[in-house]
């Protein structure tokens, strides 16, 4: 039988349906064939990019891991998706877990995959520096960079600042604190930021460094994580991809997946 079977089937059978958004599944996942359900949903979509297959696995890996928790626990956990927890928005999150008198609402994000050119040097800034502009509009570093193809005969790329499209998951238009209720002690809102190794350490100097960080008093754009109990940063995009930041095979994954939830 399947391990999740095991101890998820417990007299519900799960629900499965659209909420009236094209693409949104919302779905409580009460035995493997739920979950099934729920990853086949997440890849309907058979022109999905690169990053969006990335997104949606992202989601699966994080459901699945609560799943497994119940599996191997029998907890009690209840596991939804894509719930809408503040109506006005209009808008909802990924995945919901609850347990007694405990809700954790969790929104993932994942950053598009940085196009690393080959046979370049490279070059950035690992944040923002007071009166210094960004990596890519730093007339410094376009300096250097001209310096270096003149002298070795090989071309520059300068690496962006990704710090906007951090604070975009944060409180952009479908950022998690746009998503989510208001804070309160019963639940806890979490917003799960999956990435690779290296986006993960300058998520994390983007969010905290003492020049401009997101989460400090000295960020250099005011930030609103008033809703958010957490930001987990997290390098699971490096399993996700196998170790090949750029060749993604949804297939592939979809087939682990299932041998995940399987006992011999």
């Amino acid at each position: 039988m399947d391990s999740y079977g095991k101890s998820a089937v417990r007299g519900t059978q799960g629900i499965y349906e659209h909420n009236g958004k094209k693409g949104v599944l919302m779905m409580k996942i009460t035995s493997i064939e739920d979950f099934n359900k729920y990853q086949q949903e997440k890849f309907r979509n058979k022109r999905m990019s690169n990053d969006q297959l990335i997104q949606a696995t992202s989601e699966i890996l994080l459901t699945a891991h609560f799943c497994e928790v119940e599996n191997n626990t029998g907890m009690g956990l209840s596991i939804d998706t894509d719930v809408e927890v503040n109506p006005p928005s209009k808008k909802d999150i990924d995945i919901q877990i609850c347990k007694a008198d405990l809700t954790l609402n969790i929104e993932v994000k994942t950053p598009n995959q940085d196009v690393i050119e080959e046979g370049k040097f490279h070059g950035g800034l690992p944040h923002r520096y007071p009166g210094v502009e960004r990596a890519e509009e730093n007339p410094k570093l376009r300096e250097i960079s001209e310096v270096l193809q003149r002298q070795s005969g090989m071309e520059s790329q300068i690496l962006k600042t990704n710090d906007n499209r951090l604070k975009d998951f944060i409180d952009g238009t479908k950022g998690a604190n746009r998503k989510f209720a208001e804070r309160c002690n019963d639940s806890l809102n979490i917003l799960a930021v999956i990435c690779t190794s290296k986006q993960m350490g300058e998520n994390l100097l983007y969010l905290v460094n003492p020049h401009s960080g997101l989460l400090t008093l000295n960020s250099y754009k005011l930030t609103d994580f008033s809703k958010i109990d957490y930001i987990v940063v997290s390098n699971a995009v490096e399993g996700i991809t196998n170790g090949k930041e750029y060749a993604f095979d949804a297939k592939q994954f979809m087939d682990m997946m299932n041998l995940a939830n399987k006992t011999g």
